[in-house]
């Protein structure tokens, strides 16, 4: 990429960063006016400007830490989760979270001992246990396994998973959905070789998240429509525009994603939540400091972005994100 194309991203970046989004300036105004620092929803108060995202999925999100990464990228994120590696929709609302050994990490310890791992249930985390954890959520961050939208089998049982299961509980914490169109493995594995090359694959995904959003929106009411964080879609920008850092995406095992991979999937959920791209990090690795767990334990480390990349990543994000919700980023 040339240096007046970069520039022109940077500045735009810059620019829109600048200008405050109107939920928040109501809330800041509101604030001020009762002279409280909170609002409330369904009955529940929090802090007015913390932004409630729970996260749902598997391993997709749990390698990284993706929950804690959305929070370093915007402190004022309030996140929970309910994870569980390898999990489908359908499998995952049955099963629930299996992050106790996983998230049993220095990182994930709390001063009394215990360990963050998240929710025990998708219910728990979407409607709250009415004691330790509260309901009422802004988003939720939601993805299935890789090959399940692309797949004709998994993608039926994933719709009547979201129809019949998850939508009562969307509806109920009044979160919006934000469904990750996943990215597509840097190699065939899992029994992905029928699947066609990296672009075919990618666009299978898409296609399948595309349904899960309609057929979730028509549950759902007209403000909690579901969003699409196009994650694949920017795994793909960067393969054809830079094919080295491409290969920095992804885990030895072609399918998880490395921290740069992370770091781009964080940059297009921000995205796609706020419309607008996170503020730019000085010191990327630092977003991986509070990170329960980053590659498995016996795998060597994998670099972490430089600045440079970062910021290169983030500006892939705001192409494929934003020009989709606003046409002033046309032109990047």
């Amino acid at each position: 990429m040339g240096w007046c194309i970069l520039a022109s991203i940077v500045f735009a970046v810059a620019a829109y960063n600048l200008v405050p989004h109107l939920d928040d300036r109501n809330r800041k105004q509101n604030s001020i006016a009762t002279g409280k620092d909170e609002t409330q929803k369904d009955g529940i108060h929090r802090k007015s400007m913390a932004t409630r995202v729970a996260f749902v999925g598997n391993s997709i999100q749990y390698f990284n830490d993706l929950p804690r990464v959305l929070v370093a990228l915007n402190p004022d994120v309030e996140q929970d989760s309910c994870l569980c590696g390898g999990a489908r929709f359908a499998s995952l609302i049955k099963k629930g979270n299996c992050m106790q050994k996983k998230w049993a990490t220095p990182q994930a310890q709390g001063p009394d001992g215990s360990y963050d791992i998240g929710a025990p249930t998708v219910a728990s985390l979407l409607l709250g246990n009415g004691v330790e954890r509260k309901a009422a959520w802004d988003y939720a961050v939601m993805n299935d396994y890789t090959q399940g939208p692309a797949r004709a089998q998994v993608r039926a049982q994933s719709l009547k998973a979201l129809v019949q299961d998850y939508a009562p509980l969307l509806r109920a914490s009044g979160g919006i959905p934000v469904l990750i169109a996943t990215h597509a493995y840097r190699a065939p594995r899992k029994g992905s070789h029928d699947l066609g090359d990296h672009v075919a694959f990618t666009e299978a995904i898409e296609a399948g998240i595309q349904d899960y959003a309609h057929a979730l929106g028509a549950e759902l009411p007209e403000a909690q429509f579901p969003k699409i964080a196009r994650v694949g879609a920017a795994f793909e920008k960067v393969r054809t525009e830079n094919p080295e850092l491409w290969e920095l995406l992804f885990q030895p095992d072609d399918r998880h994603p490395s921290p740069h991979g992370t770091y781009l999937q964080g940059c297009v959920v921000h995205c796609a939540i706020f419309n607008k791209p996170p503020a730019a990090s000085p010191d990327p690795p630092a977003l991986f400091k509070q990170s329960r767990r980053m590659q498995p334990p016996q795998q060597a480390p994998c670099p972490m972005p430089t600045q440079a990349e970062a910021e290169y990543l983030r500006s892939v994000a705001v192409r494929v994100s934003l020009e989709t919700f606003n046409s002033k980023w046309s032109h990047l």
